[in-house]
């Protein structure tokens, strides 16, 4: 089944939708591109182990960055999905779970916010593949809306956020953004590897 990729100039990331086998295509995907103005991509197995990785042009950042297939179902970095197959509803406790294999025992940090872009750059060419909001900085420590934003990667690389979903009215039909990065004291402002952007609508 066809899948589709595109580049996101002003996001500063790419969009992976899954074919749905009808003609059509799943949610997208959104990983960071690891700099400034995506405007081309390419496919090949660029590391030899028979799954297709993605080179992308990043023209305000003079350069090209590869997002190398890590054959778990994401393009670079950990993997992060909302663990509930339908929209939480208002008063709703929704689990989150963050993976990245070879960040086993690593400290996680998990952002909230109410918008997906444009990307936000960080110092070292690389992007937030999720749009500024209060909610990043309310979230950069355990609170009411997402209990478990910080903690660490269990032995198999996995962890458990939790959101919860204040029982407000106006929040019903507005999409949350949720994205999970691996705390590293040695990496440029202590940002290790960043995981994809996930979305949730609350019913």
């Amino acid at each position: 089944i066809p899948d589709l990729v595109t580049p996101n100039k002003t996001s500063n990331d790419v969009s992976v939708l899954l074919g749905n086998g009808a003609g059509g295509f799943g949610v997208p995907t959104v990983f960071a591109a690891g700099g400034l103005y995506a405007e081309h991509l390419a496919t090949a197995d660029l590391d030899g182990d028979g799954d297709l990785d993605l080179a992308v042009s990043l023209r305000d950042s003079n350069s090209v960055s590869i997002l190398r297939n890590d054959t778990v179902g994401a393009a670079t970095g950990p993997t992060l999905t909302f663990a509930s197959g339908t929209a939480p509803a208002l008063g709703a406790t929704l689990p989150i779970q963050l993976q990245s294999t070879p960040h086993a025992g690593y400290r996680y940090v998990s952002m909230l916010s109410l918008s997906g872009g444009p990307s936000m750059p960080l110092n070292d060419g690389r992007v937030l593949p999720i749009g500024y909001s209060g909610l990043i900085v309310a979230t950069l420590q355990p609170n009411a809306l997402l209990l478990d934003s910080i903690g660490l990667l269990d032995g198999s690389g996995t962890g458990h956020p939790r959101f919860f979903v204040p029982p407000l009215p106006l929040l019903i039909g507005i999409p949350f953004w949720c994205l999970g990065v691996v705390w590293d004291e040695g990496a440029p402002q202590k940002v290790g590897a960043i995981s994809n952007a996930a979305s949730v609508t609350i019913q």
